[in-house]
């Protein structure tokens, strides 16, 4: 049995279970990139696990394809794996090994773990329970379709801050990992990446504060915040009853605050006046020379005017 060097998707250069888990089906499938990587993001949309869940969605992923544990020898095709190494295995005039790690014995079977396509699998998923601990600076909120409790935190975040679902939050990360080639959503350059997208501006922490300390400070803002909260996590502060309160999974008031996201207030376009020429019942007609915010400069025919430009709406024509 030989062993053949094959990807799908060059650009991805790190050793990760799960693409090569992704790889070896597409090969096996005869799948493109892009569909290896929506199997993954229905996998994640079926199960709800975290991101960074890798062997989770393996076992999804497995599941959701209809590959099973397979003891004997197989003759065709088969995913194999080795410790940490996914293969597609393919049994045509000779056994030929496809993957990205080259193994460094092939032989025997009995070092590989099997999996055959046969569709007979069922997609058990549990609801977690949790314990209500919400006070009146955290309250427990979890939008997890199946009620998983960590390693997602970042779609729960992002749905608090762009005000839509679990599902619709894991669609909007998965746009920009895919233009990343990055398979953990998680990834601190896909969260910022997509709160870039959505108007949210990262701000340096410049202070000792924590979690709660830190929601009391920005009182004054009014928008979602979205905070990293101790380590690898990141939370969402919502504004209720003129306070921010911590909505999450668990309470991590007392982590140290780093840095935060906040929404940037899109201003209204200046519209220019400059050259166009307004009419007014008593100073005729005049032509707009300079513009400083409101103010407007007007030479009319018998003199320069400073008009103010709401005034000069209400009493003049302005001619386009």
């Amino acid at each position: 049995m030989k062993f053949i060097y094959k990807t799908i998707q060059n650009k991805i250069k790190e050793e990760n279970t799960l693409y090569e888990c992704l790889n070896a089906i597409s090969i096996l499938e005869n799948l493109k990139w892009k569909d290896a990587f929506q199997i993954y993001v229905d996998t994640l949309h079926t199960f709800a696990f975290g991101p960074s869940e890798d062997e989770k969605n393996i076992k999804g992923i497995l599941k959701q394809q209809g590959y099973s544990f397979y003891q004997s020898i197989p003759t065709k095709k088969a995913l194999l794996r080795r410790q940490n190494h996914f293969y597609a295995l393919i049994n045509e005039k000779e056994p030929i090994l496809y993957g990205i790690i080259n193994p460094q014995y092939l032989d025997p079977f009995e070092d590989y773990e099997i999996y055959i396509k046969d569709y007979k699998t069922t997609k058990n998923i549990s609801i977690k329970d949790h314990i209500n601990q919400s006070n009146t600076n955290y309250q427990y909120y979890n939008q997890n379709p199946n009620g998983n409790l960590a390693q997602d935190c970042s779609i729960r975040a992002l749905s608090h801050a762009f005000q839509i679902n679990w599902h619709q939050a894991l669609d909007e990360l998965s746009k920009v990992a895919y233009k990343m080639n990055q398979l953990h959503f998680n990834h601190q350059d896909v969260v910022e990446k997509c709160l870039e997208n959505h108007h949210y501006i990262k701000m340096k922490q410049n202070s000792s504060l924590n979690c709660i300390q830190f929601a009391l400070k920005m009182n004054k803002e009014i928008n979602p915040i979205l905070l990293y909260a101790g380590k690898n996590h990141i939370t969402a502060l919502i504004k209720k009853n003129n306070q921010y309160t911590i909505m999450d999974t668990w309470d991590c008031s007392k982590e140290k605050a780093g840095d935060y996201f906040l929404l940037k207030e899109e201003k209204e376009e200046e519209i220019s006046y400059v050259d166009k020429i307004i009419v007014h019942p008593d100073f005729l007609e005049g032509i707009v020379y300079k513009q400083d915010n409101q103010k407007l400069y007007v030479a009319f025919q018998d003199q320069d005017r400073i008009l103010m430009l709401e005034w000069v709406k209400q009493n003049c024509t302005i001619m386009e």
